[in-house]
């Protein structure tokens, strides 16, 4: 289970840097969050994840963060399936709101 959890966290991190710095992780274990900085943002993810069988839902003060808490018996396959589905959902909705830039490689040149 603990491999799994950094697996999640690994693949969340990835990401959340692949999509722009306002994106973040938080939590422990197999019970994480993903700070996607504004509502409209996590509901748009959630909604379309759904529609792709992902079930997550929001939480946090106004509903910016999206809850990632897979079932502890989950396989490594299927887990990988998920964030998978995950992570198109959440271009779909920054591209919706015309913020899907992803982070090149250009944008490191310091």
């Amino acid at each position: 289970m603990q491999r799994l959890g950094e697996l999640a966290r690994c693949r969340l991190n990835a990401i959340a840097c692949h999509y722009g710095s306002s994106l973040s992780v938080r939590g422990r274990g197999l019970a994480l969050g993903f700070d996607c900085q504004t509502s409209q943002i996590a509901e748009t993810t959630t909604r379309s994840a759904f529609a792709r069988g992902l079930f997550i839902e929001r939480c946090a003060s106004v509903g910016e963060v999206i809850q990632i808490l897979p079932a502890l018996t989950i396989d490594r396959e299927t887990l990988t399936q998920g964030l998978e589905i995950f992570e198109e959902a959440l271009a779909e909705a920054l591209d919706r709101r015309g913020t899907s830039r992803a982070k090149s490689d250009k944008d490191d040149v310091t």
